[in-house]
């Protein structure tokens, strides 16, 4: 029986979905740089030719693995999507990525172990910037309420407390004690 057009778009999915996964895994293990098209395709059991239906090149694949990041990342940042953050929605959002990076730790040391490669953060600098304009204008306009004595250090401070914590939680083998910084983090946001 023929395939339906929602199932050809299924099947897109979870191979662009599958291509991301491999290509996220080789560039944190052997470097950005050092992948190539033929090994990424090879991994994900496609021809390098297939490749070419999904992403344009290598940069536009990390660009795509950039972006789908940083919308796992916010997605739930505005949960009523009403384009106003709230304390609680903010309280949500910790809560919810602190989850998220128990779940994932695989995930997250690969995402840290690709973004401070030199030179791929450059590369997908500008789509990642253009993805997440709508979600900085969102958090700028939460901490410009007049909660903050300085908005922009609180953000600054606020992006630092998540990452920092994300990054030593996942490379500390449980070590790092993620629930007590989420409770501190989750308290200075509540007062």
């Amino acid at each position: 029986m023929p395939r339906s057009e929602e199932q050809f778009e299924e099947i897109r999915k979870e191979k662009s979905l599958l291509i991301r996964d491999v290509a996220l895994r080789l560039f944190a293990e052997q470097g950005y740089h050092a992948v190539s098209i033929s090994q990424i395709a090879k991994e994900a059991g496609i021809s390098k030719g297939l490749m070419y239906n999904y992403f344009e090149s290598k940069e536009d694949l990390l660009k795509s693995i950039m972006e789908q990041i940083i919308e796992e990342m916010f997605s739930d940042l505005d949960s009523n999507r009403d384009g106003i953050l709230q304390q609680d929605e903010l309280i949500s959002y910790i809560k919810h990525t602190f989850q998220n990076v128990r779940e994932r730790v695989g995930f997250w040391k690969l995402f840290y172990a690709l973004s401070t490669q030199p030179g791929v953060l450059a590369i997908a600098e500008k789509k990642m910037t253009e993805h997440s304009k709508p979600i900085m204008q969102l958090v700028m306009t939460y901490f410009n309420s007049g909660k903050f004595d300085d908005p922009r250090l609180e953000i600054a401070f606020f992006g630092t407390m998540m990452s920092g914590a994300i990054q030593k939680y996942v490379f500390s083998n449980g070590t790092f004690p993620l629930d007590d910084i989420e409770k501190r983090i989750i308290e200075i946001y509540t007062k």
